[in-house]
């Protein structure tokens, strides 16, 4: 996939706007306002979102308690619409199929590798995110 366009990712955006765009389900996010690319996952990262998924549909096969989805944009505000790793609403907030974004989900789970956290930036990265889905809300992180 070729980079985007400088003019498009110096652009601040809305949710709104992020939706709308053709890059909304190319792997960006909107952080801050800024399209932000998320890595691609590696085997390690893909196996434990899956076992996650699989013991959730094991516990709740006919998603009594609440939906589970891997990946999936979520807005956390006007400003923010990161995609989790995983991420789970409760029944009475499951999010909507015909929207391409959910609301604020209420279990955010970002599967970090060591790998991942080895520099300081990296791990800094990290703490921002967590920070960011508890201020808006999202109750487990």
């Amino acid at each position: 996939m070729a980079a985007l366009p400088a003019r498009l990712v110096e652009q601040l955006y809305t949710a709104g706007e992020f939706e709308n765009l053709p890059e909304f389900d190319k792997r960006y996010e909107l952080i801050e306002g800024k399209l932000v690319k998320k890595p691609m996952p590696n085997s390690e990262h893909s196996l434990i979102a899956r076992i996650l998924i699989k013991q959730y549909d094991i516990f709740d096969p006919e998603e009594k308690m609440g939906r589970i989805l891997q990946e999936v944009s979520t807005i956390l505000n006007v400003r923010n619409t990161p995609a989790p790793d995983v991420a789970f609403w409760t029944a009475d907030r499951k999010p909507n199929r015909s929207h391409k974004a959910a609301e604020r989900p209420d279990l955010a789970i970002e599967i970090w590798s060591p790998h991942d956290l080895d520099t300081k930036k990296r791990h800094e990265e990290a703490l921002d995110k967590i920070q960011r889905y508890l201020a808006a809300g999202v109750p487990l992180v």
